[in-house]
């Protein structure tokens, strides 16, 4: 296709709606967008099923953490969403909880725009994707394990449910929220002005 048709695909088919970013309690961040099934071209005249490609910000009193990456076909929009929400701030931690493209894909954008941040979390097999970003840059975490926030902590664990082999969750002490990655994913049908809206809403 044409680059102008193609770039109305990818925006039709991985559309960010504009409620987001938005701080979903004081101090955590929901960024990203969704993906459209029924956008594709193979997919005409199907159901249009959106499906959430969320990443998250946590801004803690020192360090702040980005949950997942946002998706590839996403990224001029998660920066510009992740720089609103850092206002300034430095991103200190990349945490890919699976290796998936929505949850990874732009793991070495981020690290190359921000050259002070590092990857964390079950980090094994990211070099292989990655062989641009320097071996210190990703740091591997265990259950149990965690990092420093100021306010708060954040905790690495075994998921419940193995997305991937590689997958981990993430648990922010400070706010109480748990990041399950995929394994409790939410897929929703519905018509775009329900984008970035919550469950209740």
């Amino acid at each position: 296709p044409e680059p102008s048709s193609e770039v109305s695909m990818y925006q039709t088919a991985y559309p960010v709606p504009d409620r987001l970013p938005r701080e979903v309690v004081p101090g955590l961040f929901w960024l990203g967008g969704c993906s459209n099934s029924g956008a594709w071209p193979t997919r005409r005249g199907v159901a249009t099923t959106h499906e959430h490609l969320s990443c998250y910000l946590v801004v803690g009193s020192e360090k702040t953490l980005l949950v997942d990456t946002g998706h590839y076909a996403q990224w001029e929009q998660v920066a510009r969403q992740l720089d609103a929400c850092l206002d300034g701030r430095a991103l200190d931690y990349v945490f890919p909880t699976h290796q998936e493209i929505p949850h990874a894909g732009n793991l070495g954008r981020l690290l190359d725009r921000h050259p002070e941040a590092v990857a964390v979390g079950d980090t094994r097999e990211y070099h292989l994707y990655f062989p641009e970003v320097a071996p210190e840059r990703l740091v591997r975490k265990h259950d149990g394990d965690s990092v420093p926030l100021g306010d708060a902590e954040f905790v690495f664990l075994d998921p419940v449910w193995y997305d991937l082999s590689g997958s981990m969750w993430g648990y922010d002490t400070a706010r109480g929220a748990l990041f399950s990655a995929d394994g409790l994913g939410y897929v929703h049908d519905h018509s775009p002005e329900v984008c970035g809206l919550l469950p209740h809403e």
